[in-house]
């Protein structure tokens, strides 16, 4: 696949570098060096074109993997069925963008506005009423998941937008829909979201109940103590909890801090995550 630098300059060239007329009709935003705009993960860059008065995002593949056209065909196909508000709408291009005069695959995506749940978070300590109204959300959320049978497969704040108040998640590599049973998974997720056990080889509709909790507990527990986020020794990339507080959490300081907390809810939250651990 090509470098997140080749893909740079690709951008910077969107009518000789895309098929799709709407992204050859685009532009991408541009930062205060005049380079592209670009949000980096593990496995793929996102890049924002404005075309119009239209904003698309366009995802763009770092790792390559062999069944991706399959599981993106099967998700697109299963998610329009569906209808869900909380996901975001894709198209899978298997010639998205042409870069050093070769075709590669990208995502053309509906672009989130709003703010990542960690953001969000730390932006409204002053506003716990907030996150209750958000828990309640989360939980409509993760319920309508089950219902519909499928699975993120990694949830954590980098995959969840809060836009209007309301909950949208991106990033859909390792998705589980029914028509993809009998695969593995293609990662294990954020490990501060997962539960220690999970390995590849699981699978199924069931991924996402381990990390529910954990943001669940999460959300309310900043909605009943803010004062947490600083007590439990808190870093961006997991608001209360960490991977160590699952490998031993008789040791953990956060759950220690939420034991005795003086909320009946919270204790009898932890407890149960604690008990899922064991």
């Amino acid at each position: 696949m090509p470098a997140s630098a080749d893909y740079d300059r690709a951008l910077l060239n969107p009518q000789s570098s895309f098929d799709d007329p709407d992204l050859r009709s685009g532009q991408v935003a541009l930062d205060q060096n005049s380079a592209p705009l670009v949000w980096s993960g593990s496995f793929a860059n996102v890049y924002l074109l404005e075309c119009g008065a239209r904003h698309i995002a366009v995802r763009c593949f770092l790792r390559e993997a062999a069944d991706r056209q399959l599981r993106y065909v099967a998700l697109s196909n299963e998610l329009a069925t569906l209808n869900l508000p909380f996901i975001a709408r894709f198209i899978y291009l298997r010639n998205g963008i042409r870069v050093n005069n070769q075709w590669y695959p990208i995502l053309k995506m509906e672009w989130v506005n709003g703010q990542l749940l960690d953001e969000f978070v730390a932006g409204n300590l002053d506003k716990p009423e907030r996150f209750r109204v958000l828990a309640d959300k989360y939980l409509e959320m993760s319920q309508a998941m089950r219902q519909a049978a499928i699975a993120h497969g990694d949830l954590n704040p980098s995959n969840i937008f809060v836009a209007n108040r309301n909950l949208k998640l991106v990033d859909y590599d390792g998705m589980y829909v029914k028509s993809l049973t009998g695969k593995d998974g293609c990662e294990s997720g954020l490990k501060h979201y997962q539960h220690p056990m999970r390995v590849r080889s699981h699978f199924g509709p069931y991924l996402d109940n381990f990390s529910d909790w954990v943001i669940y507990i999460t959300l309310v527990a900043y909605a009943v103590d803010p004062s947490l986020w600083s007590r439990a020794g808190v870093l961006k990339e997991f608001p209360l909890f960490q991977s160590s507080d699952f490998t031993n959490p008789a040791q953990s300081q956060t759950f220690q801090v939420i034991r005795n907390h003086p909320s009946e809810e919270l204790r009898i939250l932890a407890a149960y995550v604690e008990k899922l651990l064991a």
